[in-house]
């Protein structure tokens, strides 16, 4: 329809107009695309079918290895690769990557801010979502955590299937909600690296109560700049090489795998897909600058931040850390 046609115009031109004055601009197509007209989204989103991933740590790299494998497995994706993941970003993503307002894609993958997904839930109206896992992050925009887990779970009443995180109680306290739920976690002596709000703050935790995984994280052990993870699901162990650093990056990867599953990308390719990736910006990666390799590592609240300390740990002795 014209309104829409005349916010697309209007959005890839605020978007140059930008670019050209050196100011980037990643979500300001969609800021002013979406004043013109307030359904772009859904219009341009037309008949693709969603995935949203959302939570508190690692919708980004989640977000690139599910991607990564449903290409692997020959679907066509969109995709926010800049982590805009609010309204404005997804309606840029989709008017950069549209053609006389249609999408050329199998499907859309987006990863969702967990306080957004509340009002984009039922406008993307996903056919899969992921929620990693759920802490204390920019209290001032969340509250608390009862409020965050309750925007989640109203998008996942507008989602076909949901891949929850056993290991973490509010995620898994979120089953029943969507159409039907899988999920993802991790043996003993993993969870133990991988505590839940509770235990960051005193609780001593012990068994968790969720829902035994369709894929588990057996191991997860330090390797170079990665690791080696061995996965569990249907009886059958899967051994990878990752070029990710960190547990948690391990659990990031059996959600993928689980989302790329439902979707149906088969275990090998996505599996192949996992060992390929590198690092998303300042989430492990490694550089090169001036014949020294810097690791960068992304912290933005307390339960990201106890991870990255213990990747530091890992260092010899006498390491660099800035």
């Amino acid at each position: 329809m014209l309104r829409s046609w005349i916010a697309v115009a209007a959005g890839r031109l605020a978007g140059r107009v930008s670019q050209l004055l050196g100011r980037g601009g990643s979500a300001l197509p969609g800021l002013v695309a979406e004043r013109i007209d307030p359904r772009l989204i859904e219009r341009l989103l037309g008949t693709v079918p969603a995935v949203v991933v959302t939570g508190t740590n690692g919708k980004t790299t989640t977000t690139k290895l599910l991607v990564g494998m449903l290409e692997a497995g020959g679907k066509r994706v969109v995709t926010n690769p800049t982590g805009s993941n609010l309204a404005r970003g997804i309606a840029t993503r989709l008017i950069e990557t549209s053609r006389r307002g249609r999408l050329d894609a199998d499907l859309a993958v987006f990863e969702v801010d967990e306080a957004a997904v509340r009002s984009l839930g039922p406008r993307l109206r996903p056919r899969l979502m992921v929620v990693t896992n759920l802490a204390r992050d920019q209290l001032d925009r969340y509250g608390e955590l009862d409020t965050t887990a309750a925007h989640i779970g109203a998008a996942l009443e507008a989602t076909g299937t949901a891949v929850l995180n056993s290991d973490d109680p509010m995620v898994a306290g979120l089953a029943g909600t969507a159409g039907c739920d899988v999920f993802f976690g991790g043996a003993e002596d993993v969870r133990a690296a991988m505590p839940d709000d509770r235990t960051l703050y005193g609780d001593r935790g012990g068994d968790r109560p969720g829902p035994a995984p369709d894929l588990e994280v057996r191991s997860a052990i330090p390797d170079g700049d990665g690791q080696a993870v061995v996965l569990a699901t249907g009886g059958e162990d899967v051994s990878l090489g990752l070029q990710l650093p960190g547990v948690y990056n391990a659990y990031n990867t059996a959600a993928a795998l689980l989302a790329a599953r439902e979707l149906g990308v088969p275990l090998d390719p996505a599996a192949a897909a996992a060992e390929a990736m590198v690092p998303a910006w300042g989430r492990g990666q490694v550089i090169d600058y001036r014949g020294r390799r810097v690791r960068l590592l992304l912290v933005k609240n307390p339960a990201g931040f106890n991870q990255a300390i213990r990747l530091l740990d890992q260092l010899e002795s006498g390491a660099p850390v800035m």
